[in-house]
């Protein structure tokens, strides 16, 4: 799959990239996690906090994400991390973000913080709700074709289940499910969908992790 993306992948906006390489940076940290039933799961909420720490500068300092330069391509990321930036609770709740240089403190905050402020945990489930809605949809196809490193498995459907019923499940978390947790914690246990992988595949991508994130930010 990540050989498709590099090289097929260039007509799409970055999200495939973004995808990828936030599997890369959860594994990165994540290297020696043991098995369950010899898999491994990633739940989505930990991707779209990846892909925060991704796309936030780039779309601060208004680095473009999408190959077409009219003016309505922009991509649906960038209107909610704006809608954050620009909103009076995280100008007084989260006062470093003022100063660009130090946007790389979102992500610890989002981990360590024992609160955090309602205004970017409903960020975090616009991220989780964009890359469920499009970017696992449309990360297996690739020239046509339908393949994956991965799964998605729901806290609903069985094993079996096909691919897109899992992610139509994960599509059905709503706000109103998620808006009185208070911290990284808390989101994570409303989590209902999660990648998963065979752990040899984890093994793997893990033995070329740091080689993977320098190509795919090359690439």
């Amino acid at each position: 799959m990540f050989e498709r993306v590099l090289n097929s992948g260039l007509r799409t906006t970055t999200y495939k990239y973004g995808l990828l390489t936030a599997i890369v940076d959860y594994i990165i940290e994540s290297s020696l996690e043991p098995p369950i039933n010899n898999f491994h799961f990633i739940p989505i909420f930990h991707l779209a906090k990846q892909f925060l720490a991704h796309y936030f500068p780039l779309i601060l300092v208004d680095i473009r994400q999408e190959p077409d330069l009219k003016e309505k391509s922009h991509t649906k990321i960038k209107n909610p991390i704006l809608d954050f930036v620009n909103s009076k609770e995280a100008k007084t709740q989260i006062p470093f973000l003022l100063i660009k240089e130090n946007t790389n403190q979102l992500i610890s905050f989002i981990e360590s913080n024992e609160y955090l402020p309602i205004v970017l945990i409903k960020l975090l489930f616009d991220v989780r709700k964009i890359i469920v809605d499009q970017t696992l949809q449309y990360i297996r196809n690739v020239k046509g074709e339908n393949a994956s490193i991965f799964g998605l498995l729901s806290n609903v459907d069985s094993f079996q289940s096909d691919y897109n019923d899992h992610r139509k499940t994960g599509l059905k978390l709503q706000w109103s499910e998620i808006k009185a947790v208070e911290n990284w914690h808390e989101l994570l246990e409303k989590e209902n969908l999660q990648l998963f992988f065979a752990h040899q595949t984890f093994q793997e991508i893990s033995q070329m992790r740091f080689w993977l994130r320098d190509v795919l930010i090359k690439r």
